[in-house]
């Protein structure tokens, strides 16, 4: 199964290393476009990292983290069952 990938990978290696030139045209709207998908992207890449962080944050922090004040229970003084 390995050499499978490594044998798909060689040959689009190679694809790109040896294709012929396009001799296409890139106009101004594909240039923005392009810029626009690379900021959508770095965007939504760092909204996802902020949510999940912030969930593994919490679930780490409920398993191990330092309980709160209001998390531990009072203890229960003789003065106060006067």
């Amino acid at each position: 199964m390995k050499f499978r990938y490594n044998l798909l990978a060689l040959a689009a290696f190679c694809t790109v290393l040896f294709a012929p030139n396009a001799y296409a045209y890139l106009d101004a709207g594909t240039g923005s476009q392009i810029i626009q998908i690379i900021i959508a992207g770095s965007v939504g890449a760092i909204f996802a990292f902020k949510v999940y962080f912030k969930k593994i944050k919490l679930f780490f922090q409920s398993k191990y983290g330092k309980k709160t004040v209001a998390q531990v229970k009072p203890a229960i003084t003789p003065e106060a069952n006067d």
